[in-house]
């Protein structure tokens, strides 16, 4: 409210009185005070109309080239590292304590450790069930946790983030499988969407993806979302990784 005060002040070349804004706010009941989120100036400035409409343009044109895609044949795939000792799980939760305490704290854990969560979801419902990458070293007991026919997996990397082999190996071992199996039209392809990050786009992403249309005549298109948009337009990202986000 200080800043606008200050453009009242700067246009109307008037001291305006401490409760100015109340009255401002009436006149035009449109308006609401609301925290504002950070955003990266480059996602601010790539996510416009021209981008946007061209997105689902190509979209569009997609639908069209192949008479319709069955919802069962659309799938979005997104990944979150998440670091192990927590991230902002609980700030906004208040404790008890006695009024006596000069500090008021809680242990967290300092494990900084990163690990991905992979995860994929049709248009109609169906979810390939969710595989990680851990960061090479000891490795975790999964014995009866993760079952080979679930399509899930454990992957590792130098960093517990996605590098290009344990993509390749995700898309190749977990998600084709998966996406064959709840097929209903033979003739439509598989259409993923996904991030446009240089690890999704490496010759041996698109090789896997060959070799499924030369082996079993099974197209599948991969489909990137506009740079710097995600946050908008990746589904996963806005409506499941970012509450998981807040809750861990």
């Amino acid at each position: 409210m200080e800043t606008l005060r200050e453009h009242a002040e700067e246009i109307s070349g008037k001291v305006v009185g401490e409760y100015w804004y109340r009255g401002f706010l009436q006149r035009h009941p449109e308006l609401g005070a609301a925290r504002s989120q950070k955003l990266d100036p480059k996602r601010a400035k790539n996510f416009n109309k021209a981008t946007i409409d061209d997105y689902f343009d190509k979209m569009e044109e997609l639908e069209a080239r192949y008479g319709g895609i069955p919802a069962e044949h659309k799938w979005n795939m997104d990944e979150k590292g998440i670091q192990m000792g927590g991230g902002r799980r609980n700030n906004s939760k208040k404790f008890l304590y006695l009024k006596s305490q000069k500090q008021c704290t809680r242990i967290q854990s300092d494990n900084l450790e990163l690990v991905t969560i992979l995860e994929c979801v049709s248009a109609a419902g169906e979810v390939v069930p969710p595989s990680f990458v851990l960061k090479h070293g000891i490795t975790p007991n999964l014995i009866g946790k993760i079952d080979e026919d679930e399509y899930a997996a454990c992957y590792f990397s130098d960093s517990g983030w996605t590098d290009t082999l344990n993509c390749e190996q995700w898309i190749s071992r977990n998600f084709i499988p998966f996406a064959i199996k709840h097929m209903v039209d033979s003739e439509k392809p598989i259409v993923l969407f996904m991030d446009g990050q240089e690890t999704h786009e490496k010759p041996p992403i698109l090789r896997a993806v060959y070799k499924v249309l030369k082996e079993q005549d099974i197209e599948i298109i991969i489909f990137c979302f506009p740079s710097k948009t995600t946050h908008k337009t990746q589904p996963l990202d806005v409506g499941i990784f970012s509450h998981v986000q807040k809750k861990w």
